[in-house]
């Protein structure tokens, strides 16, 4: 006979739930049958005196734990459903479920009675573990429960891949040039020694062109000559 677990070993298996979502579900499970249902027997009473001052499975768990009663159904569903899959696998290799959120799913197929459809809950892991190799995600098992609700299991096939996106290079931000602000217009003795250097250079570029237009095609370096002889005259005139 198996011997009867205590409450302190039932708790360290419900403080491990992260690890084991099994064990920690059959726990909660086990402590909410004793503890808080119309029980008679001093076994029951000795096992649980300590959570006697909650009001409600609900309590105790939020403040033993901190867990919220939807987490708390959420492993003990997923522990019973674990237990129904791991009776009826054909062999002890045959892969189940490894996380609490991948089983989650199955949880929702239930009989008219309310307990969870054994059967249901085997035929889709089944399919989805033929599908996807034996490691299906929690989205791929939701969409094989909602096939079999509809009655389209077996024509349950594994998603085509998404196609890559390919991605366009961002366009290059245009810079906007800051407007240029107008320049005060210069004093007037300012502007007529301006206007006499413009004429000057205008005439020396005259001059410039005319002796290279003159004298044929020139290298760079008989243009910079000639150029020279040029500044070098205006100098002396």
């Amino acid at each position: 006979m198996k011997p009867i677990p205590t409450l302190s070993e039932l708790e360290s298996a419900v403080e491990r739930h992260n690890l084991s979502f099994v064990e920690a579900g059959e726990a909660l499970a086990e402590i909410r049958a004793f503890r808080f249902t119309e029980m008679e027997g001093s076994e029951a009473e000795e096992r649980f005196e300590q959570v006697t001052s909650f009001s409600s499975f609900r309590n105790y768990c939020l403040a033993k734990w901190g867990l919220p009663f939807q987490r708390v159904r959420q492993l003990i569903n997923a522990a019973e459903v674990f237990r129904l899959l791991e009776a009826k696998r054909s062999t002890p290799v045959d892969p189940l479920p490894k996380t609490e959120f991948t089983i989650r799913p199955l949880t929702a197929l239930r009989m008219p009675s309310g307990e969870f459809d054994a059967e249901g809950a085997h035929a889709v892991w089944n399919k989805v573990v033929a599908i996807f190799l034996g490691n299906p995600s929690a989205k791929q098992v939701g969409l094989a429960v909602q096939a079999y609700k509809a009655g389209r299991l077996d024509g349950l096939k594994e998603e085509p891949a998404e196609p890559e996106l390919k991605q366009e290079p961002a366009p290059t931000p245009e810079i906007e040039e800051p407007e240029q602000e107008e320049e005060p217009e210069p004093e007037s003795e300012y502007t007529e020694a301006q206007t006499k250097l413009r004429e000057t250079l205008a005439s020396t570029l005259a001059k410039v062109v005319a002796r290279i237009q003159k004298s044929g095609e020139l290298t760079d370096a008989q243009i910079r000559r000639v150029v020279r002889d040029v500044l070098e005259e205006m100098g002396a005139g």
